[in-house]
């Protein structure tokens, strides 16, 4: 027995040496005659005193974070940024905060270098050229530089910015995805920006010109900007439309690859009617537009309103009718007791009462406010969430195409006369509260609109799946159902001159469907250019 408890007590001591793990495990194989080697305990010894001197050092600082955790999250909000993941993936695809602090990292230094050029702008004295004029109007200069060096430097960086806006630029000549679509739509709501842009670096590409030559000083450069015709008539108005006509691209090309019309095209249909809207706004004076331009424009804002609830979000879903047809069709209805006669019986059936059936179900059809309700499957927790969204859009949507129209244009070469197309850009506050509405209203779109996508794909990876399942189920069935044919099939039908022959029919009909849809597609994209010729030709017109 004293033998036996030995045994038990050894058995004891090797199993929580086992449990230890590391040089416990090599122990147990030396003494079960193993050929471990003793460096191997002592390094997995020395690294678990490495780890426990990294505890050590670490404890202060997770003591820390328990403590204090409001602290460690406005830290973590504001300072660590960048994911921690293995992922390639995941490298570029920043959060929320990241987002919000690179926002905050590029707003500080601009805002900075505005109220240095305002202070340095209200201590110039009319009339004394003491060098404060430039000394003011060089700040923006010098910041624009660090900007336009940043946007290219460090290139590892910047490389996947361009190659996206790249991709956003040539769409007719690659597939869209729903990155290259988002940000087209971006896009066209930050024109006013946009042109801002454009109009400093040409500012900064005539400083620099004038400075090099001699020619030109600060103020001439500015002066020499303000009077141009290819400015104000050319450029600007093409970056203005250039995005609206890469998303028209998008469009068409998305109808490519999908090899449907709809709802691509009608798409298509809400870019083009914009441009051509807009194209009139810009070229016209303010007061020579007539009433159809201020209807065609309400008619664009509705269609673009009923396409972002319907379309881009599917927002709203409309609940059958409790009440049954013959409820409905009593109230369209009436007995006569008069006999009916050759005269009116012909009447009641054949105009009578087809007017009142289709009045019937034009009433049916119209849902009330009790059968309008959200969509049911939804990732934003509160409803009114969807609501705000949906009146801030139905408010503001008018903002998008009123972006596009600028101030005034240039009517000569010299630059002297002027025509004002949107006096209140100009006159009021008018011109800064609207891209900034903008701009508001399509990050309140970008909410919804990345949703809906999410549950497209969602439901998209849930039907695939189902669908693998019934394909390997056909399949089994399929290959039992052939087999049995197979086997039941007369021995004269499996010669093999008929086999031949069935084959060789089989493929002049598969040659012909091959034929017959390469025709087709190439007849749609031809029916595609030619939207793209209409967009061209209905813009052109609307300019006259």
């Amino acid at each position: 027995d004293d033998g036996d408890n030995d045994e038990d007590t050894e058995d004891d001591e090797i199993e929580e040496l086992v449990g230890r793990g590391g040089c416990g495990t090599n122990l147990l194989s030396k003494m079960r005659g193993g050929s471990d080697q003793e460096d191997g305990c002592d390094r997995d010894e020395e690294d678990n005193d490495e780890m426990d001197d990294e505890q050590a050092e670490q404890a202060p600082l997770q003591r820390f974070r328990e403590n204090h955790p409001r602290i460690v999250r406005i830290g973590t909000f504001f300072f660590f940024r960048s994911p921690s993941s293995n992922s390639d993936n995941a490298a570029y695809a920043p959060s929320g905060p990241s987002v919000f602090g690179a926002g905050l990292d590029l707003s500080m230094p601009i805002l900075f270098n505005f109220h240095l050029f305002i202070l340095a702008y209200n201590h110039i004295t009319p009339g004394i050229n003491d060098g404060s004029e430039t000394q003011a109007k060089i700040l923006p200069l010098i910041f624009l530089s660090v900007l336009i060096v940043r946007s290219f430097f460090p290139p590892g960086r910047r490389r996947r910015f361009w190659s996206t806006m790249k991709f956003i630029a040539v769409a007719p000549f690659h597939t869209v995805r729903f990155r290259d679509a988002f940000l087209g739509d971006v896009l066209t709501s930050l024109v006013r920006p946009l042109q801002d842009i454009l109009f400093a670096l040409s500012y900064y590409g005539t400083v620099i010109y004038g400075t090099v030559i001699g020619s030109k000083s600060l103020s001439e450069a500015g002066e020499v900007l303000e009077r141009s015709w290819v400015l104000h008539n050319v450029i600007l108005p093409c970056c203005a439309l250039l995005p609206l006509w890469w998303k028209f691209l998008q469009t068409l090309r998305q109808a490519y690859d999908a090899n449907r019309r709809w709802p691509y095209l009608g798409d298509s249909f809400k870019y083009m009617s914009a441009a051509v809207v807009i194209l009139y706004g810009m070229t016209h004076p303010e007061g020579r537009r007539s009433a159809w331009w201020i209807v065609s424009f309400a008619l664009s804002v509705v269609f673009q309103i009923w396409w972002d609830t319907v379309m881009d979000w599917e927002l709203f879903t409309i609940v059958p009718r409790a009440e049954s047809y013959e409820s409905d069709a009593s109230c369209c209805t009436r007995t006569s007791s008069v006999p009916p006669s050759s005269i009116l019986l012909p009447l009641q059936m054949y105009v009578i009462n087809p007017i009142t059936d289709a009045i019937r179900r034009l009433w049916g059809a119209i849902p009330n406010w009790d059968q309008i309700q959200l969509r049911p499957k939804r990732l934003y927790k509160k409803d009114s969430f969807y609501y705000r969204v949906f009146f801030f859009n139905v408010a503001f949507r008018f903002t998008w195409m009123l972006c596009f129209i600028p101030a005034y244009r240039l009517t000569s070469l010299s630059g002297d006369e002027k025509v004002t197309t949107f006096s209140s850009d100009v006159n009021s506050y008018i011109g800064v509260l609207l891209p900034v509405a903008e701009i508001l209203r399509r990050c309140h779109w970008g909410f919804l609109r990345v949703e809906m996508e999410t549950i497209r794909m969602m439901n998209a990876e849930v039907a695939y799946s189902r669908v693998e399942e019934d394909n390997d189920a056909m399949d089994g069935s399929k290959h039992d159902r052939s087999s049995t044919l197979l086997q039941s099939l007369p021995t004269w039908l499996d010669a093999p001159h008929q086999q031949q022959a069935a084959a060789a029919s089989t493929n002049r009909f598969k040659k012909f469907l091959q034929l017959t849809d390469s025709l087709r597609h190439h007849l749609f994209a031809f029916e595609l250019s030619l939207w793209a010729v209409a967009f061209v030709g209905l813009g052109y017109w609307a300019t006259y």
